[in-house]
């Protein structure tokens, strides 16, 4: 597992030190494919929270009329939780260090760009790092419960997707 992470992180290295080498164009279109590359991790690292939400949803909302369903997403939910947040953590970490590398390289002169560009990544930022707090029960804030709610809501509501969404969005509006 560390050896994929660093040689992923390797990667990323050389492409941002190429960076400096590379015609204006031939950047501008590597740049393009970190973006695209950090979507695509982004999408598939959302798996996760759809089935999740499914569940949840499922369990609250479907009335015994719909027992088959109901039971239906509660095993697909236990027999993938343990795959599904496995992946979620890892390649939601490759997107946002991707997202990162697609700021760095994208060298473009419209400020209303980058400001969104850079909004979104800084949600992923704060994304996976509150989730990276999470999973480490990191201890000098896991030891008080205030601290462990916090995380937990930072993490799990929707204001910081919505965020990163949005500047995703207004980041795509003006390319």
């Amino acid at each position: 597992m560390r050896i994929h992470f660093y040689a992923y992180l390797s990667f990323v290295f050389f492409m941002v030190s190429l960076n400096h080498t590379l015609a204006a164009d031939e950047a501008s279109d590597i740049a393009t494919g970190f973006g695209s590359l950090a979507w695509g991790l982004t999408i598939v690292g959302f798996a996760y929270v759809v089935v999740r939400r499914a569940q949840v949803i499922s369990k609250s909302y479907l009335s015994d009329d719909y027992k088959e369903v109901k039971d239906f997403i509660r095993e697909f939910y236990r027999k993938f939780r343990q795959p599904l947040i496995t992946l979620h953590y890892i390649v939601n970490i490759a997107a946002t260090i991707t997202a990162i590398v697609h700021g760095i390289l994208l060298s473009s002169s419209e400020l209303p760009l980058v400001i969104a560009g850079w909004v979104a990544v800084g949600s992923m930022i704060l994304l996976s790092l509150s989730g990276i707090l999470i999973w480490a029960r990191f201890k000098p804030i896991w030891t008080y419960r205030e601290s462990r709610t916090a995380l937990r809501l930072v993490h799990r509501q929707w204001l910081f997707s919505g965020i990163f969404l949005l500047g995703f969005l207004v980041h795509l509006a003006f390319t």
